[in-house]
């Protein structure tokens, strides 16, 4: 297939409450830059409970500013 997003990376980022549906999420982003050529990472947090808690994750700030890094 011939895209311009050939080559270039698809970031997904995503956080859910439970454990629960991430990796259903996951499923058609990794699909779709497959399909089209593109690099694919993704940054899924599970047990993130209610927005904003996220931040109180171990570990969870460094993790997203070394995917961004890698991305940049």
């Amino acid at each position: 297939m011939k895209t311009p997003l050939k080559g270039k990376t698809l970031v997904l980022m995503a956080s859910a409450f439970e454990d629960v549906g991430l990796n259903a999420l996951r499923k058609p982003f990794a699909l779709t830059a497959e399909y089209t050529g593109m690099k694919f990472i993704a940054l899924l947090v599970p047990n993130a409970g209610v927005s904003g808690n996220i931040k109180n994750k171990p570990g969870i700030r460094k993790k997203a500013i070394a995917l961004g890094k890698k991305v940049a």
